[in-house]
């Protein structure tokens, strides 16, 4: 019988802690939720993680987690897509929400062989839950049925007090064995109870404290991906015509489908156990003090954070890494924030760059008050966001990502509404117009996820140069494509912005074919056409080598010094020092410091990334 393997489920954002929250920690000594689960793991029997991630967040997640835990257990990546659907489905339009915990699982199908464990990366179950779901895959296989395996939780051992929750409500025979789930997505306490509603807050309904409930603890034969794998197109077929935006494949429905049918069962193995996870950043406190104890266990801890307040106050050591390599080992209490900020940034600033003259004093661009918590219930990024960019000016948006420089630009761009304030383009209130309607009106974007955001990589090079104008002259004439103009444009811009194509195909290369350099200048070469009047330049030379870096950058020095507005949304310091007039940051989704060219220092600008006030760090 082969051993069992963790597969752990890490491709969620979390939207309402907001941020990468799988790789934030819990505990002031810098823990990471999956350091004590993979810990508990390990001394259950398992030898073998498998990670659910995002493609697109790969690089983040080894550094942070996988190359950590490489030391201690076999490790292996699964990759959940959007777009990897059966064939015959795609993805409807502006969908952006993942398919769900499934077709997360699904996505393992090529990683996993034998008899496995499935958990939520940003949850902790507790020591015996491992033991529990280890001893029973080793001991239990397939017969004439499915033999899963469920942790079940009380209801009151995993409710929040800091907003609503979804639960799996589970139902058992007199066996223990489990009957059914039934997905309730908004549970919450109220008035000293615990209640869900199915209507928005319509009508609410009691669940009793000790609701014995899943919190996506499995254990699995491998089985369950051949099944899953099945019923997905049948999910989709439904799914895509009731709720095309937001329908998900929970893994509990799949399973709930096989036990009415009579062909699996599922253990359930109760734990009394408090269950513990940051649903919100409000649920921290918690946590910390629950995995506190933990470490009179004799747990190791290690910190990954940019947080210089975090450092310095629970630190013993801290190893400086950048570019990948180790560039410094120092004693926390023999340094200081300035000495970490300038090991942080490195190398001396490139100042080659050619910038025209001062900015005028005419505004292109105005933001006043903005905030993006237009609902009643979310958990915003953005606070109070007050700023403005001048004609001839780049503003450089410093600060450690995931302090809402995504939702900045997505804000400005439309993707995002606006919860309050306006946002004002050469003085046109932008309120109420949409993403094309904004583009039209002068605003381009260039964003951080080139391939989900801003290219069809199924299409050629000629067509994406066209996406935003296909429909106008002279690309089209009351709706006749002329494919001439189209491939002239694609000729031009080809030459002009240095994109290359390898092989003979030329403008016809298919996108997903060039390099990540290469693509990045094809976005570039579209967006900064005549009728730009700002550019949102999100994270525009991430995965760049030198040459393509540099390209990039004159790029955007050149549509400053015609007279346009940029706004240089970057996580590289020296690339923000180098090309901003003035310098932004952002700090847990507020401006903390506009900063002039002239005293910005590193030390500074380090300094508000940390959290420090702008008093302070002058």
């Amino acid at each position: 019988m082969k051993k069992p393997v963790l597969v752990i489920m890490a491709a969620g954002m979390g939207s309402r802690y907001g941020g990468l929250k799988q790789i934030d920690p819990v505990v002031k000594e810098g823990h990471i939720i999956m350091d004590f689960s993979i810990f508990d793991a390990k001394r259950a029997g398992f030898e073998k993680v498998v990670f659910i991630i995002k493609k697109e967040d790969e690089a983040d997640f080894k550094e942070a987690v996988g190359n950590r835990m490489e030391k201690i257990m076999d490790v292996a990546y699964a990759y959940q897509d959007l777009h990897n659907l059966p064939e015959g489905f795609e993805v409807p339009e502006g969908r952006v929400k993942p398919w769900g915990t499934a077709h997360a699982v699904l996505s393992a199908i090529d990683e996993v062989d034998g008899p496995f464990a499935v958990i939520n990366a940003d949850d902790y179950y507790g020591k015996h839950a491992f033991e529990a779901i280890y001893n029973y895959l080793s001991e239990h296989e397939d017969d004439d049925k499915y033999r899963y395996a469920m942790v079940g939780y009380l209801l009151k051992n995993t409710v929040t007090d800091n907003g609503h929750v979804a639960r799996g409500i589970c139902t058992t025979n007199e066996e223990g064995e489990l009957v059914n789930i039934t997905e309730r997505t908004r549970i919450e306490k109220r008035d000293g109870k615990i209640a869900f509603t199915e209507n928005d807050g319509e009508t609410w309904e009691n669940l009793p404290e000790d609701t014995l409930v899943s919190m996506n603890m499995w254990g699995f034969t491998r089985s369950i991906l051949d099944e899953l794998k099945a019923e997905f197109p049948q999910f989709l077929k439904k799914g895509l015509t009731e709720n095309p935006m937001k329908c998900e494949y929970f893994l509990p429905a799949v399973v709930s489908n096989l036990l009415e049918a009579d062909r699996a069962t599922a253990a359930v193995l109760p734990s009394a156990d408090k269950w513990y996870g940051v649903t919100y950043k409000e649920d921290k406190p918690v946590v910390v003090e629950a995995i506190r104890n933990l470490k009179k266990e004799g747990y190791g801890i290690i910190i990954i954070t940019h947080r210089m307040s975090e450092i310095m106050a629970i630190s013993d050591k801290v190893t400086i890494l950048r570019d990948g390599r180790q560039v410094a080992d120092l004693v926390t209490a023999d340094t200081n924030p300035e000495e970490l900020s300038a090991y942080m940034i490195g190398r001396e600033l490139n100042d080659d760059y050619h910038i025209e003259g001062s900015p005028k004093k005419d505004i292109m661009l105005e933001l006043k008050n903005v905030s993006n918590h237009h609902r009643k219930h979310s958990r915003h990024k953005l606070e109070n966001i007050s700023l403005t960019i001048h004609k001839g000016e780049i503003l450089g948006i410093a600060g450690v990502e995931g302090n809402g420089q995504k939702e900045l630009a997505e804000v400005i761009t439309g993707i995002q509404k606006t919860g309050e304030g306006e946002i004002l383009l050469d003085g046109q209130n932008l309120a109420g117009i949409n993403i094309r309607g904004r583009y039209e009106a002068g605003v381009s974007y260039i964003s951080e996820e080139r391939l989900s955001d801003s290219l069809i990589t199924g299409m050629n090079i000629s067509e994406n140069l066209v996406l935003r104008e296909y429909g106008k002259p002279p690309f089209a004439n009351h709706s006749i494509i002329n494919k001439a103009a189209i491939r002239k444009n694609a000729a031009e811009k080809m030459k002009q912005y240095q994109v290359r194509a390898s092989g003979k195909s030329g403008i016809d290369t298919l996108v997903k074919l060039l390099s990540g350099g290469n693509q990045q200048k094809l976005i570039i070469a579209r967006e900064l056409n005549d009728h730009a009047k700002v550019i949102v330049a999100s994270q525009p030379t991430r995965g760049l080598d030198i040459g393509a870096t540099e390209f990039v950058r004159q790029q955007l020095i050149d549509q400053r010094n015609a007279g346009k507005g940029v706004m240089l949304i970057s996580a590289d310091l020296e690339e923000i020092m180098a090309l901003s007039d003035r310098i932004a940051v952002l700090f847990g989704g507020k401006i903390v410091g506009i900063l002039n060219r002239e005293e910005a220092t590193v030390q500074k600008i380090g300094l508000l990334m940390g959290g420090i006030s702008e008093e302070e760090a002058r």
